[in-house]
């Protein structure tokens, strides 16, 4: 968890959660939240991605990462008696069925149309089939 922790930090990102449950481990890292951000953390978001398939596919696991970019939702939800800060909305919901597509293709990093443009300048993408997501078009 060090390594994935330290790769996230070195670009500046935010952990918001890490769930481990009967599918995997689940880490929600986000890029741009309040007060850090930056015109280039798309780049950022995908570079950290990278960084942590390496150094745990080094290990002998298997790492599946979506990456979306776009407008959330971030700050306290809950009610009085149990309260989280947390990421809401359409980009996380996509993130996360990226994820389970890259899960189903044996590992590695898929990211929306949305990171690929904001960040192609400065990284070289290579284009899959169209994948198709309910409640997308």
């Amino acid at each position: 968890m060090r390594c994935v922790q330290e790769a996230v930090y070195v670009y500046e990102g935010s952990i918001n959660k890490f769930l481990m449950d009967d599918k995997g481990s689940t880490l929600i890292a986000c890029f741009g939240l309040p007060p850090i951000s930056h015109e280039d953390d798309a780049a950022r978001s995908v570079l950290a991605a990278l960084c942590i398939c390496e150094k745990l596919f080094e290990i002998g696991l298997n790492v599946s990462v979506g990456i979306t970019t776009g407008e959330v939702f971030c700050g306290v939800t809950g009610s009085k008696t149990r309260r989280e800060y947390t990421v809401l909305g359409d980009s996380v919901n996509l993130s996360a069925r990226l994820m389970q597509r890259a899960c189903t293709e044996g590992g590695g990093i898929i990211c929306d149309s949305s990171t690929r443009s904001a960040c192609a300048d400065a990284l070289a993408f290579i284009s899959l089939e169209d994948i198709h997501v309910k409640g997308k078009s």
